[in-house]
């Protein structure tokens, strides 16, 4: 199964865009009501302006006539303020009465239908009326004032009137010369301003057909907001598995790209290990037969072969366990191991060697002689130096030179590196290949980015990864054609006391007589036999455990004995049981001053970097010699409170 963890950072955007596609919807919703309601008034207004035009062509019509006459009825009788008018009434030769209908008269008969049919009111008010009915209420006085002094021309305005909403139009009512033939007693001259027509539309019908309108407006942009919202989320779950599917294959890229590198390595280090296989082998071969009476060609053994013999297999296996270390680390990465390292300038040799090991390319080492010690984990750096070498071997098919400087260097504060003031260790790796184009400079440490057509080891985005969690920085400066130089700066260490790794103190020559129970717990029996054989014969009392579970049953035995354990020695990890950092919790249960070592192959786990922060208080790794577990336990059982 893939290990890619999924990249989260297209949710914020694709709830950026549905925010932003919610707001386009409700804006534009606002927007097209505020304009309904807008139309609704000008849909008002234009009904009373037809209305008003309505009204003057009717009046115009009958002044050009002169009035004209109808059947006096019932609901139709003679306008009492026109009495002064000479042939108001006439008779019609069959005995009809008909009286006579000025524009006033008869548009104020037809207003009374208008209103009735339509609820339109319609009238004629004046501030010096004939008829009192054309009285103009508070707004319309206002407005005839206005409209006298010559402030206005007309005045349309929606307001409610007896509890209903209406749109209210008045247009001034200019007097032509057939008006004066009613009016000419009021003082008024043709073009004078006798009056107004006065017209009031109720808004209610309209506001009832612009709701329903309004909600088909709510309906369809709701629709439209979740079609919207749907085509955005399926686009974004379409580019989501896009994005999967890119970063699935660049996983398995760069897998691909680690097991290759892995490949580069290993014909060299099969190469190591079967020599270093060898001499472990025939050593341990040749003072077992020297020391066994039954092999009679060594009889007469040489004085010291046996001790040198052995020393030659414990040498070669510390050159095992460094090879190890480093494929551990090419393999696994993982938070440092930080030591205090002395001789950094050994390491770069030592990289420097490996890594060229049966290639056509040249080291030049140039090392200051005075290097500032380091807190790093060797093996990650050493793993670093090897990469940017091999890459450098790779980009020289021809072979050539690689530089390699070593040198000390004071950073000063706002450094475009960013790095903190201080000291360093400036470690620079040149080549003299192809190079690399300027536009891709930004992009080697990528994790995905590679110039070459095959694997390029581990790739320098790891290389990265180990230099920042060394608070380091690594930069590139390259010339195509000309070569590159990568340049790696690690803190130089600021502790004034040596601390030297358990493997490069001083030989223990005598064991350590101390008197005390350990227990060791591993779940290989060879390793609990021959820690038992070094302990016992270091002066200390011994019990094994295969697991976990085994080790908490013996420890709170002793416990309850009276003769509890003073330190135990507990395997990380254990397959298919109880590994170290489980079982120290149970240990501290019982006893929270237990003294607990920890040791695994595995020095890259984060229990190993950090042990105290897990419960324990030394950590060996594996694998390592008598010497090395018997100062780790002295150590351990030396400091306060044991």
């Amino acid at each position: 199964m893939g290990t890619y963890k999924e990249n989260k950072t297209s949710r914020p955007l694709v709830v950026v865009i549905m925010a932003a596609w919610t707001m386009i919807i409700i804006v534009s919703l606002v927007w097209n009501l505020y304009e309904l309601r807008n139309r609704v008034t000008e849909l008002a207004l234009v009904q009373v302006e037809a209305a008003y035009d309505m009204n003057m062509t009717y009046r115009r019509w009958n002044n050009e006539h002169g009035g004209i006459y109808v059947e006096v009825t019932d609901d139709l009788q003679p306008n009492p303020y026109m009495s002064n008018i000479p042939e108001r009434d006439i008779t019609t030769p069959s005995g009809k009465t008909l009286t006579l209908m000025n524009p006033a008269f008869m548009m104020r008969k037809v207003h009374e239908m208008t209103k009735t049919e339509h609820s339109t009111t319609e009238r004629i008010v004046s501030l010096a009326p004939l008829n009192p009915n054309n009285r103009p209420d508070k707004w319309e006085a206002e407005v005839l004032k206005r409209i006298e002094v010559g402030e206005s021309w007309g005045v349309s305005a929606t307001m409610e009137v007896g509890g209903a909403e209406q749109m209210r139009l008045m247009r001034p009512l200019i007097a032509e010369k057939s008006c004066l033939r009613c009016h000419a007693g009021q003082g008024y001259s043709e073009g004078d301003v006798q009056g107004a027509i006065s017209i009031m539309f109720p808004m209610k019908p309209l506001r009832v057909t612009a709701s329903k309108s309004a909600t088909t407006f709510v309906y369809a942009h709701l629709l439209l907001w979740l079609l919207g919202s749907g085509a955005i989320i399926l686009v974004a779950m379409r580019l989501r598995r896009a994005e999967l599917d890119r970063m699935r294959m660049a996983e398995d890229l760069l897998k691909g790209q680690k097991l290759e590198s892995l490949g580069i390595l290993a014909g060299g280090i099969a190469h190591d290990y079967n020599n270093l296989l060898t001499a472990i082998m025939a050593n341990i071969s040749f003072a077992t037969q020297i020391e066994d009476p039954e092999v009679r060609v060594y009889k007469n053994k040489p004085e010291g072969v046996v001790l040198e013999s052995l020393r030659d297999a414990e040498r070669a296996t510390l050159q095992a366990k460094e090879l190890t270390t480093q494929l551990i680390t090419f393999a696994r990465g993982g938070m440092p191991v930080k030591e205090l390292v002395l001789d950094i300038s050994g390491l770069i040799k030592g990289a420097a060697g490996f890594a060229t090991r049966g290639s056509n390319v040249r080291c030049d080492l140039s090392i200051q002689d005075d290097l500032w010690p380091v807190e790093a984990d060797k093996s990650q750096v050493n793993q670093v130096l090897q990469n940017l070498i091999i890459n450098a071997e790779q980009s020289m098919l021809d072979g050539g030179v690689v530089e390699v400087r070593a040198e000390n260097i004071t950073i000063a504060s706002g450094n475009r590196s960013n790095l903190k003031a201080g000291k360093y260790v400036k470690l620079s790796i040149k080549d003299e290949g192809a190079g690399i184009a300027s536009e891709n400079l930004d992009k080697v440490f990528d994790p995905y980015y590679t110039t070459k057509e095959e694997g390029s080891g581990l790739g320098l985005a790891i290389v990265s990864s180990i230099i920042k969690n060394h608070e380091g920085h690594i930069s590139v400066d390259s010339v195509v054609g000309v070569g590159t130089t990568f340049m790696i700066y690690l803190p130089a260490s600021k502790s004034k006391t040596v601390k030297v790794a358990p493997r490069e103190q001083s030989r223990v020559t005598e064991p350590v007589k101390r008197g005390g129970r350990i227990l060791v717990m591993d779940d290989e029996e060879l390793v609990r036999k021959v820690a038992d054989r070094v302990l016992s014969g270091a002066g200390y009392e011994v019990s094994q455990a295969g697991d976990g579970d085994t080790a908490i049953d013996l420890y709170l035995e002793a416990k309850l004995s009276k003769r509890p354990f003073d330190l135990v020695i507990m395997d990380l990890t254990i397959p298919g049981g109880m590994g170290g950092k489980e079982t120290i919790k149970g240990l501290l249960e019982i006893d929270p001053q237990a003294k607990v070592i920890v040791s695994s192959g595995y020095s890259h786990d984060p229990v190993m970097a950090d042990f105290k922060e897990y419960g324990f208080c030394g950590v060996i790794s594996k694998p390592y010699d008598a010497n090395a577990l018997e100062v780790e336990v002295h150590k351990v059982l030396s400091e306060k409170g044991s």
